[in-house]
């Protein structure tokens, strides 16, 4: 094996996730190759830092608020569901009653007629469209399950997080990056960002 090969390989060894026999070859090949033995201290490195890291035990009243936050969100999605099921009834039904007015008033021309009927019946669709979805995340976020529109904006920004490091690392002259890893964390309530990181290397 290559150092290419070994480096894609010290993750796993860091890890402890690969076999004893792999293990003392990537031990013999770090002795004597300065290049992935800087490789592996930047993880070793990297994962005694976040082995330092230590999470807060939340307080009670943290915990309390918590709750209450949650709480809060099932009552407001309770009422956007009976308000929206409400506009949608309201709606279909003073769309029917102009539609029959219309229809059965001979003063209208039939262009007017067909004009209307058709602005009735997109902005029918087109709210029972938007309130469809807005119910299917409240519910979803409710009781759980996957929310597809908001996995296919992840699914992007991932592809996004991907290019732009493969960008920055064309532009320091490499043209591979190994070790590559995501991470995602909340910026506030409805944001999230992924980062996407690695070690650019030149390939020959």
């Amino acid at each position: 094996m290559n150092c290419e090969d070994y480096k894609k390989r010290i993750n796993g060894y860091v890890d402890e996730e690969i076999e004893a026999d792999e293990r003392e070859s990537i031990e013999r090949h770090l002795s004597v190759c300065e290049s992935c033995r800087r490789e592996y201290e930047e993880l070793v490195q990297f994962k005694e830092t976040l082995d330092m890291i230590q999470f807060k035990e939340p307080t009670n009243a943290e915990l309390g608020r918590y709750w209450s936050n949650i709480y809060n969100r099932l009552e407001r999605g309770l009422g956007w569901i009976c308000f929206s099921l409400g506009a949608i009834l309201l709606l279909c039904w003073g769309a029917f009653t102009m539609i029959e007015e219309l229809v059965e008033d001979p003063k209208v021309s039939v262009v007017v007629k067909i004009g209307a009927i058709a602005l009735i019946f997109g902005m029918v669709i087109l709210f029972v469209s938007i309130a469809r979805e807005r119910l299917t995340a409240l519910f979803r976020n409710m009781v759980g399950g996957e929310i597809s529109e908001y996995t296919k904006l992840m699914g992007e920004s991932r592809e996004q997080a991907i290019d732009r490091m493969t960008d920055q690392a064309q532009r320091m002259g490499a043209n591979a990056v190994v070790s590559v890893r995501l991470t995602t964390s909340m910026l506030m309530g409805g944001a999230a960002e992924i980062v996407a990181y690695g070690t650019a290397v030149v390939v020959e």
